[in-house]
């Protein structure tokens, strides 16, 4: 019979190797480094692939530069061509601004051209048919004595082929002594001139301007008769076409020296227009 001292024992070196396994289980392996990746690149291998960079970059620089070359020179070509079509329209805006000019010109010149005909062609008409207006004859009443009372006597006629409108006459009559000439163009109103008369001289009709009666004594006879002094008759005389266009002018007449008879001065006879 087994006893008490025969019982079963606990397995102490299967215990002791369990506690020992535990124990190993916490302390791990540490990791092994790779002492290989920790070593710097040298220097020649950093170069290298600073200048395989820089040849990358400056190969895409270089692309860039083409690329923008090309569209510098596309840009300017299609400048060159817009330049050139405005040159073009410019040039043919030009030319079609000259043409109209130049035909402007024409037509004015042409329109001048036939407007100054028409004036001529009218002045012309009008010059044929208007009046014409002048003195033709001097007369005196009686011979000049130093009794008579002698009336002198400007004959006026209408030589035109149309009325003679608002004609008006005055006459001044002067003695002077010979040298001296009076004033034609401007007749003074004294009381030996008549008052001016105005009226209608139709076509070859004629108008008579009658001085008043003159008395002279027998002295201003005498230095008439041997020309010391002269007896002049002069004026002035206006008128109106029938296109309402003023005309006149002056006359100068004197007494001969045998007192018989008027002559036209060799001055102051002129046609105003």
């Amino acid at each position: 019979m087994a006893s008490e001292n025969d019982a079963p024992k606990p397995d102490l070196v299967e215990a002791v190797s369990e506690s020992n396994t535990t124990q190993e289980s916490n302390y791990k392996t540490p990791p092994v480094l790779n002492t290989e990746g920790q070593i710097p690149p040298s220097m020649a291998d950093t170069n290298k692939a600073y200048q395989e960079k820089e040849h990358r970059l400056n190969g895409k620089r270089f692309w860039v530069e083409v690329l923008t070359l090309c569209a510098v020179v596309f840009y300017g070509w299609v400048a060159y061509r817009q330049w050139g079509e405005m040159e073009k329209s410019t040039l043919a805006s030009k030319k079609s601004a000259d043409a109209a000019k130049v035909g402007a010109d024409q037509a004015k010149r042409a329109a001048d051209i036939a407007e100054a005909t028409q004036k001529s062609v009218d002045e012309s008409s009008r010059l044929e048919q208007r009046a014409w207006v002048g003195p033709t004859d001097g007369r005196l009443s009686e011979p000049f004595t130093p009794q008579s009372k002698t009336q002198v006597s400007i004959v006026f006629m209408n030589s035109g082929k149309t009325p003679a409108l608002s004609f008006s006459v005055r006459t001044l009559i002067e003695l002077m002594p010979q040298g001296e000439k009076p004033k034609i163009d401007v007749p003074l109103k004294p009381k030996s001139s008549t008052d001016p008369a105005v009226l209608v001289l139709h076509p070859g009709a004629i108008t008579i301007n009658n001085s008043n009666p003159l008395t002279m004594n027998e002295t201003q006879l005498n230095t008439m008769k041997d020309g010391s002094n002269i007896l002049y008759i002069h004026g002035v005389y206006s008128y109106e076409d029938i296109f309402r266009r003023k005309w006149g002018g002056t006359y100068c007449m004197y007494i001969s020296p045998d007192l018989k008879e008027i002559r036209f001065c060799s001055f102051g006879n002129t046609t105003h227009y």
